[in-house]
């Protein structure tokens, strides 16, 4: 706080009263220690002075979107565990927003949890800083980052992408698409992208941005749109690789909209294997992953961290599987 003071050029009982009542100060007064707080990782402490010296029982936890069911299976892991060895999970929703992370991350460490888990590794730099500062376990899901904060559990989303392509190139495909989500701010999708585009050029399949969508939220009507796009390019794709369930199944039904066959004339693949993968017909090609394993062993994990800081396993690759159907 003293720094945080100084570089604000304010007393600490400023401070203080910025982050506790902001109401009783100037508002240009506390957008200068806001800023001084940002250039220094600095996070108040929001708990009250009795509670702030018992160890926390409270794991925080943020994923992208609380209502996919990709996230909860991951959730709901993580949850059992953590009731099982008397923990509470304090649940935050991201939006997918690298930003909004950042701000909840702030808030959350400022209730002093005993260790926090993220989904993916696209973080801002200050969320790097501040959750290094923070002296707690965390532990990074869904995705083996290479420069991981401190713990990880997840799978190479680089080798499912490509081995997704291969089994499509494989079985004859060449002119296969992709569509996700924007892969600019989502590094498990850009993994997979990259994973892709490696097999086509390793296997000199037809490589072409008519071929390409990028869809902004995950729904079963994006799904179809990206299809249609890029069937009325007339690209003569035989493929889509969809890097989720949910657009592979709404391109299913505009398939069967326009008198498509699945798979005769064109391939459908996803991406999760999500329960609706096996109740549409015919059935859903995709890459299976173990969701609920990935929050029961990350939590596993952080509390182990927590009864030793300097546990040395530190990386769990839990795999992926192609869940070979009917559609590819």
């Amino acid at each position: 706080m003293s720094d945080v003071a100084e570089l604000a050029g304010v007393s600490s009982l400023t401070v203080s009263r910025v982050f506790h009542h902001p109401e009783k100060v100037r508002e240009n007064t506390r957008r200068k220690v806001e800023e001084a707080a940002r250039k220094l990782h600095y996070v108040p402490n929001l708990v009250a002075g009795s509670l702030a010296s018992t160890n926390s029982k409270v794991i925080a936890a943020l994923v992208p979107h609380i209502s996919n069911n990709v996230f909860s299976d991951v959730v709901q892991g993580v949850s059992d565990v953590l009731r099982s060895q008397g923990y509470y999970l304090l649940l935050g929703s991201t939006g997918a927003s690298p930003e909004e992370e950042e701000r909840l991350v702030t808030t959350l460490l400022g209730q002093r949890p005993a260790g926090m888990i993220l989904y993916g590794g696209n973080h801002t730099s200050r969320t790097r800083g501040l959750l290094k500062r923070a002296d707690i376990p965390v532990v990074e899901t869904g995705n083996l980052v290479k420069r991981r904060i401190d713990r990880v559990v997840g799978f190479s989303n680089f080798d499912a992408g490509k081995a997704m392509t291969r089994f499509l190139a494989e079985r004859g495909y060449r002119r296969i698409g992709f569509v996700s989500a924007p892969r600019r701010t989502n590094d498990r999708v850009k993994h997979r992208w990259q994973g892709y585009l490696e097999v086509v050029r390793e296997l000199g399949l037809v490589e072409s941005p008519d071929l390409y969508e990028e869809v902004p939220p995950l729904q079963l009507e994006e799904g179809a749109r990206a299809l249609t796009r890029i069937i009325e390019r007339k690209t003569q794709v035989d493929a889509v690789f969809f890097a989720s369930d949910v657009l592979a199944v709404g391109a299913l039904f505009e398939c069967q909209r326009r008198g498509i066959s699945v798979p005769k004339d064109l391939a459908i693949v996803g991406f999760d294997d999500q329960q609706i993968a096996t109740q549409v017909v015919p059935r859903l090609t995709t890459v299976h992953v173990p969701r609920y394993q990935i929050g029961l062993k990350a939590a596993e994990m952080l509390l182990q961290a927590l009864d030793n800081p300097k546990a040395k396993k530190r990386v769990i690759d839990v795999g992926f599987e192609i869940a070979d159907r009917e559609t590819a």
